[in-house]
């Protein structure tokens, strides 16, 4: 230690060891607080900040960082009388620092944009008069047409679905159509870089300025962040609206126009800056990534916040109805942190009467939602419904009532029933239900697109996008019953595939096992290598993998082959950045699961229905039993599960005569759940005593017990308590 600290702050700062450059920080940070001007110590300083000067050049990468360092603290800790006498020095690091900033070294960058921030906060806004439009042009460079509008592989068109329907429920997918050369995936994956640092360097530019940079917030550095705000890369975008944030906060930039206003001369050019600096946050605010959206969104808050007059409560009204449909859009986001804040923000703009404003900007609003529904990413698709869900809800019919035609044309055109994102597919069909149900005449010219695509939802591979498909069915033959006999056939066809499918399947899996065994005794003799035995080409029983369910803004796998026998396809999708990434591809739909949903489809059409189609929907009842004692397939837990806690319900919508007629072809399974307390099947257990206990209060607990004890009184003398 003790010849650490008799080692000079140049030594130390220059070492490659950071505990030895944290040291030399401190010891430059406590000779320039106690310095003068006639101290060797500030001698030494301006020596060596001099002959860096002349050879900063011919200087090493290392070395810069050094040099310009010691001018950040320098700068930072020095009094003004100082700073004047040693300003010719200072501004020659100025011209340094700004060819610095397209550098390939990040630290270099980091520490040119901080010395220039501190520069502008000692010497004032005239330095960056001086460098402005270096700055401009060398953003320009950095760009290089790196957004992504001009991108050749665009993110908003990797999710356009196949509107056409399918047989065999594996969503459309478009794979990825990459045709890039290295030298282009390498301007694409390095050039963000050096244009986040830019925009780290007007922030801290901006901040040493104060309110005196406002003025330099005119067209074209507004130009150069629309251009970042279109980059391809996230975190540039989010640069970009953080530094929005900075002007509002730091640089006061609407009291600034509020001055300029007043002189007629200067209405037109500050109200064409002020309305493209409002477009570019909604641009932020409409982003499919919520790291982006989020700083966007404290933009818009502190924008609209700094529209305050003497009162208080007084915001410019003109302002909050523009940002309006965003920040109510932005409280449905799947990210919770941007959700609680633009929920907060929303209740702080609004004071209590958000159902009024939306009402007064309803043409405004529901605009915004079918442009952020027709977009490319799952998570806007997702918050659109949610949004139109809710105004359907909250708002008099009059408002939504004209714009139904409109919203259901936008929910075709996006493809949403048909999106990668289960979620996504979830939300449009509680939307499409809330719709028919609220609106019915208005759905008449949509009727057949709508059962045409909850048809393929009901053989979906997540379950609750089944039930809600099954629901928007229910509702269709509610109001017409003329589609019931179509409905009736497929629920038919879909329970009687589990008998047909499965029948033969136990001798031919045990064929298959057999086989298996075989093979890979054959390859452990040739190679005693587990990585071969583990990638063995799957059997069609083994063959059941995890859905993949990509983020919002990830790539879209490419359709599975549902011919194949062997383990799923691995594709290497090309991400925008150049990048790759590996994604399984979606498997087919499995009998059961087309069974699961026919089971959802006859419970929501047995209630609210005549009686006529309550006898037809009666002869189902033996289909059904018959599909829940077929027990060879390895998910039979999961369809027994969902069929017990659903067949309740469908004995009270077809009522207590179905009930009493048909109840004991399902003893059976209910009894061999019931008995069966294994921690693996515990959800299907549970089910069945559930089911029992509902059905005997439908039925009558003493009917129940009596027809129990005839069918299987032993089960009945050690199990059954009422």
């Amino acid at each position: 230690m003790s010849e650490l600290e008799e080692t000079s702050w140049i030594e130390l700062l220059s070492s490659a060891v950071k505990s030895d450059q944290t040291l030399g920080m401190d010891k430059l940070k406590l000779v320039l607080q106690n310095f003068n001007i006639e101290s060797p110590e500030f001698m030494e300083i301006t020596s060596y900040l001099r002959q860096t000067s002349d050879d900063f050049k011919n200087l090493s990468t290392a070395d810069k960082v050094t040099t310009l360092t010691v001018g950040v603290t320098f700068l930072n800790h020095a009094n003004h009388s100082v700073i004047n006498s040693f300003e010719g020095c200072l501004l020659d690091f100025q011209k340094h620092s700004l060819l610095s900033l397209s550098t390939d070294n990040a630290q270099l960058r980091n520490i040119s944009g901080s010395y220039l921030g501190a520069l502008c906060e000692k010497l004032g806004c005239r330095v960056y008069a001086d460098m402005k439009f270096s700055i401009i042009e060398l953003f320009h460079e950095m760009n290089n047409d790196n957004s992504i509008n001009n991108s050749t592989s665009d993110i908003h068109a990797t999710n356009v679905p196949n509107t056409e329907s399918s047989t065999n429920n594996t969503h459309s997918l478009s794979p990825i159509h990459v045709d890039e050369t290295s030298a282009q995936i390498f301007r694409d994956t390095v050039s963000w870089k050096c244009l986040d640092t830019w925009i780290s360097c007007i922030q801290k530019i901006a901040t040493g300025c104060g309110a005196s940079f406002a003025q330099f917030v005119d067209s074209d550095l507004l130009s150069c962040i629309s251009c970042s705000l279109n980059n391809r890369e996230r975190f540039v975008r989010e640069s970009s609206c953080t530094l929005l944030k900075t002007f509002i906060i730091q640089c006061q930039i609407y009291q600034y126009w509020q001055q300029q206003l007043q002189s007629k001369e200067n209405q037109e050019i500050t109200n064409g800056t002020k309305d493209k600096f409002i477009d570019l946050i909604l641009k932020g605010m409409s982003d499919h990534w919520a790291d982006v959206r989020l700083p966007a969104c404290v933009s818009a808050r502190e924008f609209i916040l700094s529209t305050r007059s003497n009162d208080e409560d007084d915001f410019d009204e003109g302002t909050l109805n523009k940002f309006l449909p965003a920040l109510c859009f932005n409280r449905y986001s799947i990210a919770i942190g941007l959700q609680r804040y633009s929920q907060a923000t929303w209740m702080t703009i609004t004071k209590g009467l958000g159902k009024k404003k939306i009402e007064e900007n309803i043409g405004r609003v529901l605009e915004f939602y079918k442009m952020q529904l027709i977009s490319g990413s799952s998570e806007c698709k997702e918050m659109s419904c949610q949004c139109f869900n809710e105004c359907i809800k909250k708002l008099d019919p009059s408002y939504i009532k004209p714009a139904v035609g409109d919203i259901l044309s936008t929910m075709k055109l996006s493809g949403i029933f048909r999106d990668s994102v289960w979620s996504a597919r979830d939300a449009a069909c509680l939307l499409a239900l809330q719709i028919i149900e609220s609106y019915n005449e208005e759905t008449s010219e949509f009727v057949q697109y709508l059962m045409e695509e909850m048809f393929v939802l009901t053989e979906d591979l997540a379950p609750t996008v089944r039930d809600s498909s099954a629901s928007v069915l229910a509702a269709l033959i509610r109001n017409n019953e003329d589609g019931l006999p179509r409905m009736i056939e497929r629920i038919q066809t879909g329970l009687k595939n589990i008998k047909l499918i499965y029948k033969d399947h136990a001798n031919k899996s045990k064929g298959r096992e057999e086989e298996q065994e075989e093979l890979k005794s054959e390859l452990k003799q040739q190679d005693n290598t587990q990585n071969q035995v583990e990638n063995l080409p799957m059997t069609n029983v083994e063959k059941r993998v995890n859905e993949f369910f990509p983020s919002p803004a990830s790539p879209q796998p490419q359709e599975a082959d549902n011919n194949s026998n062997t383990r799923p396809k691995i594709t290497f999708v090309t991400l925008p950045t150049g990048l790759s990434t590996i994604c399984y591809s979606r498997r087919s739909v499995e009998p059961w699961e087309v069974a699961d949903g026919c089971i959802c489809l006859l419970r929501k059409l047995s209630t609210n229905i005549s009686p006529s189609a309550k006898t037809q929907l009666t002869a189902l009842v033996p289909v059904l039993a018959d599909s829940a004692n077929v027990k060879n397939y390895d998910q039979r837990p999961f369809y027994v599960q969902t069929l017990l806690k659903q067949l309740p319900e469908i004995y009270e919508g077809l009522g207590k005569i179905c009930l009493k007629r048909s109840l004991e072809l399902f003893f059976d399974v209910i009894i061999e759940y019931y008995i069966d307390t294994d921690s693996s099947f515990a959800p299907t257990h549970h089910a069945a005593v559930e089911c029992l206990e509902k059905l005997g209060q439908q039925l009558g607990k003493s009917i129940l017990r009596e027809r129990l004890a005839s069918y299987d009184p032993l089960f009945v003398e050690k199990f059954v308590k009422f």
